[in-house]
């Protein structure tokens, strides 16, 4: 059983996420472990004994909480000590996936301050779930997967594929594209043929990762969109009407504190609950059976 591992502190960032996690496990089999972390970030500040009765509520509002949401789920609490990025990094070793709240939004823009949530998903182990703070469910709405100018990487498709049939929606792959970024003159007014060109090469990309997903997930719904324009505002707008926003994490981490460009911009605003996928670039596409038996029951 897939084991979902959810950050709280006691805000409504936090609770949104065991919210979200909820939903989820009452869709999929899957255990819930409940974390908060005690800062002792300076061996000045002892004052565990004293703040420790706080956290311990926090642990038990979420458990009876998430008992009360979804009856029968296995629920389990973590107290951890320690500076937050780094203990909720670690106990992402053993996690199908970590899930935390933010309170940034895409109604925030232009906000460029730092957060937890960003750090954490910069350096993971597993796939982050960041879910903002104002999350409300959209059921109908389809799990949409960021592409990029390469084919995804088979950890975000693969992940992107089961949360679409865990939610028995649909798979749509976004591409964003320009062709201006590469030329000094807009491309489409003064060289026609040329625009075409690239615009035909993109859609290639977009059309193999999608003849890639439905060879390994045959049962999925998957739909291709291509739209030109600068692609993260593209990518906030489509998330927009999105369950869920899948992107992944390529090699774009320096000293592992910084996320690649996609990312770090999309959790800056998040318009949905974001999942950023740690890739390994040496895995290949394995196939639908890949995607655990009991998540593809939904």
């Amino acid at each position: 059983m897939d084991t979902v591992l959810v950050a709280v502190d006691g805000g409504p960032a936090s609770r949104a996420a065991l919210d979200w996690a909820l939903e989820r496990a009452g869709r999929a089999r899957s255990a819930l472990r409940v974390a908060t972390v005690v800062w002792t970030g300076h061996a000045s500040f002892t004052f565990d004994s004293e703040v420790e009765p706080l956290y311990e509520q926090v642990l038990l509002d979420a458990e009876q909480h998430a008992r009360s949401a979804v009856p029968g789920v296995e629920v389990t609490t973590s107290m951890l000590h320690g500076v937050p990025q780094a203990e909720l990094v670690q106990e992402s070793e053993g996690a199908s996936m970590l899930v935390i709240g933010t309170d940034k939004s895409s109604k925030m823009a232009g906000l460029v301050y730092g957060t937890l949530p960003m750090r954490v998903a910069a350096r993971a182990r597993c796939p982050v779930v960041v879910v903002p703070r104002t999350w409300q469910s959209r059921e109908s709405s389809p799990v949409v997967l960021g592409v990029g100018d390469e084919e995804p990487s088979p950890q975000a498709a693969e992940f992107a594929a089961r949360e679409a049939i865990v939610r028995e929606t649909r798979l749509e792959l976004l591409h964003v594209w320009a062709s201006s970024p590469v030329y000094p003159v807009p491309v489409r007014q003064h060289v026609g043929h040329l625009h075409e060109s690239i615009r035909h090469w993109h859609e290639e990309v977009i059309t193999d990762a999608a003849t890639a997903i439905r060879s390994a997930f045959p049962e999925l719904d998957v739909t291709e969109r291509l739209v030109e324009g600068p692609r993260i505002p593209h990518l906030i707008d489509e998330g927009e009407r999105a369950q869920l926003l899948v992107v992944g994490r390529r090699g774009g981490i320096l000293r592992g504190l910084v996320l690649g460009s996609a990312a770090h911009d999309v959790l800056m605003n998040p318009p949905c609950p974001v999942a950023v996928v740690p890739v390994d670039e040496q895995r290949e596409l394995t196939g639908a059976e890949t995607a655990p038996s009991d998540a593809r029951a939904g």
